[in-house]
Parts: structure tokens; C-alpha cells; sequence
């Protein structure tokens, strides 16, 4: 039959941070020896031995969660990790100094640099921030509560947030509209395949043949009205001023020629009848 089991226990000392572990080992074996005769039914006999050992262990280790007798100043294992409000939590934000003060509620006091306020110099009060002026504008302080930003080229307004219209001066030409860049401005044309130019005051070829041809058409259409217009004029005065009126005289001179031509067809004469007015009267 063999066994083996180990005991293990911890000193703690009151005065150290040191942990003594003491292990004590053992081992059993037992042994069995049977000799066995030439007749195995007439004699046995059993020999049984048991041998022991032990060994001894000690060790010292230091454990971190003792906790030893330290002053009012410190803690830790060695007694060298501040007890004080400002180096255990760093309360005091935005640069501010840290004081220790036991005689205040929270153990400390925070003196805030300029510009912030609150017991911890959580407020930022200062005029000129970090995003005041916009667009890479400088921010000076006028005092300590205004101040005044100094904008780039091509920006204005209060916190330089405004762009400056260039296209106040300028006129594009061609139905084009001004683009305000900054410190510049750019045309942008109706079409580009039409127009060109810083002003699109430019024609394509093509624009300015198309242009031609309607202007032609619309020359023509207007001398035809005037035309036409003028004869109608003409054609009253010779008429009712002058008493000529050229369309019955070629009528006439039409009638004529067309006798001349033919002159075995006679008009036949047509005999105007008459009117003739009947009375009746009654009689009795």
C-alpha cells in the first residue's frame, strides 16, 4: 500500500510584512514479502515491513495585502504610498496646483490659474478659447469678459464666421452667376460648350452662326409683314384719294384682251324686265 500527503500553515508576524510557510512531506510504502514452501497447502508465512519518511520545507514570502503599522503620512506594504486627497485622486482639472487641507470637507483646495473658477477649475471662463475665432482667426482679449477676433484674409464677422461676398462687384455676362470664393470669385457660364471667358463674355463658333441664321430669319420675317403692310396701304389711297383702283382696271383690260382673242363669241344682251305693280280692288 503506498501514501503520500502534505501539511502546510502560514506565520504571520505582527512587526513585518514577511510570511513564513513551514511544509512538512511523508511518504509511506509498505512491503509484502510471502515465501511459499515446496507444498504450498502445508506452509506459508507472511512477512509485512512498513518504512516511513518525512521531509521539512520553509519559506518566506511577503504578502501584499498585510497591512503593517503605518503612520497618519502613508500606506502600502512599506508604508510609502501618500495618504493625502491631491496625490491619491488629483482632483484639481486645467492646470491647477493641489493643496492638502485636512481641515476642509474634502481634505484639499485647488488654486485655478486664470480664466477658470469652481471649487475643482472645472470652468472655463476665459474670453478667448480654443474655438472662439473661427476660420484661423487670432483672438486677443479686450478684457476679461469681451474680446475681439482678428480674421484672416476673405473672412469677417464677430467670431470671422462670415466669408466676404467678391461677388459684390462683379456682373457675369451671358446669364452667367458670380461664385464667392475665398478672397475670389469665379464665373460659372450657362454652358461651357457655349460660353467662355472670366465674364463668359465669349461665344462658341457655332453659338454665333446659330445666333446669325435666327437673326436672318427673324430680318426676313419682318421686311415680308412691312411688306405686305405697305401694299394693303398703298393699294386704300389709290383707291379712295385718287380714285384708281388698279384691280378693276386690269379686270377691264383682261375682259378686253379675252375679246380680242375671241371675237366670234359674242355676250349674249340680257333684257332687264320690268317691275310691274298689280292693284286689286274689291267691288261690291
Amino acid at each position: 500500500m503506498y501514501g503520500n500527503f502534505t501539511i502546510e500553515w502560514e506565520v504571520f508576524s505582527a512587526l513585518d510584512c514577511d510570511i513564513t510557510t513551514v511544509a512538512f512531506e511523508t511518504s509511506s510504502i509498505t512491503t509484502t514479502e510471502i515465501d511459499i514452501s515446496s507444498d504450498p497447502l502445508i506452509s506459508t508465512q507472511l512477512d509485512t515491513s512498513t518504512s516511513t519518511s518525512q521531509n521539512q520545507t520553509v519559506t518566506t514570502t511577503t504578502n501584499p495585502y498585510f497591512v503593517s503599522n503605518c503612520n497618519s503620512s502613508g500606506i502600502g506594504p512599506n508604508c510609502n504610498i501618500s495618504t493625502d486627497a491631491c496625490t491619491m485622486s488629483h482632483p484639481c482639472q486645467n492646470d491647477a496646483s493641489c493643496f492638502p487641507n485636512n481641515t476642509l470637507p474634502l481634505y484639499y483646495t485647488c488654486n485655478c490659474i486664470y480664466g477658470y473658477t469652481g471649487y475643482d477649475c472645472q470652468n472655463d471662463e476665459r474670453p478667448c478659447k480654443e474655438n472662439t475665432c473661427w476660420n484661423n482667426g487670432s483672438c486677443s482679449e479686450v478684457n476679461m469678459t469681451n474680446f475681439r477676433c482678428d480674421c484672416v484674409e476673405g473672412y469677417s464677422g464677430i467670431n470671422c464666421q462670415l466669408v466676404i461676398d467678391d461677388c459684390s462687384n462683379i456682373t457675369c455676362q451671358n446669364n452667367g452667376f458670380c461664385v464667392s470664393l475665398v478672397n475670389s470669385w469665379r464665373c460659372e457660364c450657362l454652358d461651357d460648350s457655349m460660353y467662355d471667358g472670366a465674364y463668359c463674355q465669349y461665344k462658341s463658333q457655332s453659338l454665333v452662326i446659330k445666333e446669325w441664321v435666327a437673326k436672318s430669319f427673324g430680318f426676313v420675317a419682318i421686311g415680308a409683314i412691312i411688306t405686305v403692310c405697305l401694299f394693303v396701304i398703298i393699294m386704300d389711297i389709290l383707291r379712295y384719294f385718287f380714285k384708281i383702283d388698279p384691280v378693276y382696271e386690269n379686270e377691264k383690260k383682261r375682259k378686253a384682251k379675252h375679246q380680242l382673242q375671241n371675237p366670234g363669241k359674242q355676250k349674249p344682251v340680257q333684257i332687264q324686265s320690268k317691275p310691274i305693280a298689280l292693284r286689286f280692288q274689291y267691288v261690291q
